[in-house]
């Protein structure tokens, strides 16, 4: 069974990180090893997941001296990963528990692909607003590296957004990951900037059966 690292960045988190740390621990995958990197926050976001960790030998939190960004604290994580797979998580998204286990088995199907992802659920204040399922023309399943990019580059379908970037937080290749996130670019949209490259480096997997719940229109500071 392959290790997985699940790095959970975190930053001013404290409304929703609890929820994220239970839906990782939910997961019914054997060998998960999870890293939660703080970017010194201003609220109790360090104290809520040192105190979720008690207990649970898989799971490390640490705390940077200052605020080194949402990028750097990423990749003060993946500079030092050696798990063969690695999940961007994000501390006010949760997932369903076959999420680690149904995606990394896909990858283990195909050593072409670098990641997979499942179907989308996006959430508000209220509640779940909207699935997004990419079983249609957009299924990266049937596309060559050269399609996903186009569908990067081009990502508008009759008005709306073919929200492929978010296929960054699914199970990834750690080594390919690492070499793509290791450029980086300060322009807007930069998470599409990585997926790029990662669509030059190999083929993309997509599993339906498995759920990504993505909570949009929370505050910038969530996402910093």
């Amino acid at each position: 069974v392959p290790e997985v690292t699940i790095a959970l960045p975190v930053y001013n988190g404290a409304g929703f990180v609890t929820d994220a740390l239970t839906a990782i621990m939910d997961q019914d995958y054997q060998n998960l090893k999870i890293i939660v990197s703080d970017d010194n926050s201003a609220d109790n976001t360090f104290a809520i997941c040192s105190k979720f960790s008690e207990g649970k030998d898989n799971m490390t939190v640490i705390q940077n001296s200052q605020n080194i960004g949402g990028d750097g604290n990423l990749l003060r994580i993946l500079k030092g990963c050696e798990s063969e797979y690695f999940v961007w998580a994000c501390q006010d998204d949760t997932w369903s528990p076959n999420f680690v286990s149904e995606l990394v088995a896909c990858l283990e199907s195909d050593p072409k692909l670098v990641l997979a992802q499942g179907r989308v659920t996006l959430v508000n204040e209220s509640g779940p607003f909207k699935e997004i399922s990419f079983l249609n023309r957009w299924n990266p399943n049937h596309l060559t590296k050269y399609g996903v990019l186009n569908c990067l580059l081009l990502p508008i379908n009759k008005l709306q957004p073919v929200k492929y970037n978010i296929f960054v937080h699914g199970v990834l290749r750690t080594s390919v990951f690492r070499s793509a996130f290791v450029h980086k670019y300060w322009v807007g949209g930069h998470d599409r900037v990585y997926m790029m490259l990662m669509a030059l480096l190999g083929r993309w997997g997509y599993v339906d059966n498995v759920d990504y719940c993505r909570r949009v229109d929370v505050g910038s500071d969530l996402r910093k």
